[in-house]
Formats: structure tokens, sequence, C-alpha cells
């Protein structure tokens, strides 16, 4: 246990130790023991923990209940995420993103099956037509 790590450790879960994370919970107290900068960590955190406990908390709505409920209810259990994901989207957009993944796909393929040889006079080809553009010589 580092200081920084009882610090973040405070910070995340409050200033009572039973809020801890059990596995960390006995060397952060023994660490905050030693640690005379630890008291005010845990005076701050202990003033926010009894802020938020006194807290009122609203009941959800019973719509808003509903509705979240629904919707788990309507989202199959067996369905990958991706899956579930794409189907949120709208058609063109799906359609739109699976015709651009193909595209990447067919341009991957292409580039990487091309000779590096012809990639080489391709690229003196271009560096040539780009000379005569920019020279004039090439009429449009």
């Amino acid at each position: 246990m580092t200081p920084e790590r009882l610090r973040q450790i405070v910070a995340a879960h409050g200033g009572q130790p039973a809020r801890w994370p059990v596995a960390e919970r006995e060397a952060g107290l023994a660490l905050a023991r030693q640690l005379p900068e630890a008291n005010a960590w845990l005076e701050a955190a202990g003033r926010l923990d009894s802020l938020l406990d006194d807290w009122p908390v609203r009941p959800a709505e019973p719509a808003l209940r509903a509705r979240i409920l629904t919707a788990i209810a309507e989202r199959p259990a067996d369905v990958p995420f991706w899956s579930w994901l794409v189907s949120q989207w709208p058609a063109p957009l799906r359609a739109a993103t699976m015709s651009g993944f193909a595209a990447a796909a067919v341009l991957g393929l292409l580039l990487g099956l091309g000779e590096p040889a012809e990639v080489a006079n391709d690229r003196a080809d271009l560096a040539a037509l780009w000379q005569e553009i920019e020279e004039g010589d090439l009429e449009l």
C-alpha cells in the first residue's frame, strides 16, 4: 500500500474503512495510522460522506422505472453487444458503415496483393505526372 493508493481509495470509497475494498482495507488502515496527512484525507472524505448520506434520495418515477425495465427486457440476453449496438443505428447509417468497412477491406486486400515493384513504378508515374502538372505541360 502506497500513500497514493490510500488517497485513491479514500477519494473513491470515502472516509469509512468499511466501504473500502476488503482486500486493501487492513493495509490502508495500517498506512493511515502511520501517515500524518492521512487524517486530513479521512476527515475531508468523512465530511463528504456525511453530506451524501444525509442527501434525500427521491425514488424513481414509476414511468421512468417502467421504461428502463422494458428496455432491459426487450434486449435479448444471447445477442452479442456489438450486434445489439449496430441494430440500434438507423438503417442508412448501418448500410453506410458496412459499405465503408467493405471498401476499406477491398482496398487493403488490393494494396496488400500488389507487387512492391509495381508500387514503386506507380509512385514514379505519379511523381512524373505531378511534375508535369506543376510545370504546366499537362493540359486537361
